[in-house]
């Protein structure tokens, strides 16, 4: 009899518990999803303006950010300029530096800077007034350094989340690979 209960159970576990990792696991597996579907239509893009537009959509689309503001340097102006929507490509609204001191320091970390943690990242603290200045002027609560060959090509800013909730290390993890 307890046998026969021992091979029910074992039963029950290998047939429930795929099911049961599956749930706990939904969330990584949409992000995972998201990302190679991103990675496929990236490669029949035809424009910048497109990828700029797949990208938000992208980003919109796992986080639910209220606001992203693409910088992109161009060669020409030897700036960070902002992209906004697909329909306003290259507004040129704002020009960045990338020699100016805080974004210099990105490109030197390049890595996922919070707001909320420039205060106590002792990596910033050389530009930490800068650093904070920067957030606030352009509304800034997470920004992503574009980073090729060491050099600044570029920026995403978010702007909050709607539901207001922290990102998660999977939300860093789906910014990274992005």
């Amino acid at each position: 009899y307890l046998g026969a209960m021992l091979l029910g159970f074992l039963f029950l576990v290998k047939r429930l518990q795929p099911r049961v990792d599956s749930f706990f696991q939904k969330g990584k597996v949409y992000v995972e999803n998201v990302l190679n579907n991103f990675s496929e239509e990236l490669v029949h893009l035809r424009s910048l303006e497109e990828v700029i537009g797949r990208i938000t959509h992208t980003i919109t689309q796992i986080l639910h950010v209220d606001k992203i503001a693409i910088f992109l340097y161009s060669d020409k102006l030897k700036r960070l300029v902002i992209v906004n929507k697909p329909g306003d490509f290259l507004k040129t609204v704002a020009h960045l530096d990338p020699e100016e001191p805080f974004l210099a320091s990105i490109t030197e970390n390049d890595h996922i800077l919070n707001r909320k943690f420039i205060e106590i990242d002792p990596r910033y603290s050389p530009v930490r007034s800068q650093a904070k200045e920067y957030f606030q002027k352009h509304d800034v609560a997470i920004c992503v350094p574009l980073v090729l060959n060491e050099n600044l090509i570029g920026l995403i800013n978010l702007g909050d989340r709607k539901s207001r909730k922290p990102l998660s290390a999977l939300d860093y993890q789906f910014l990274n690979r992005l």
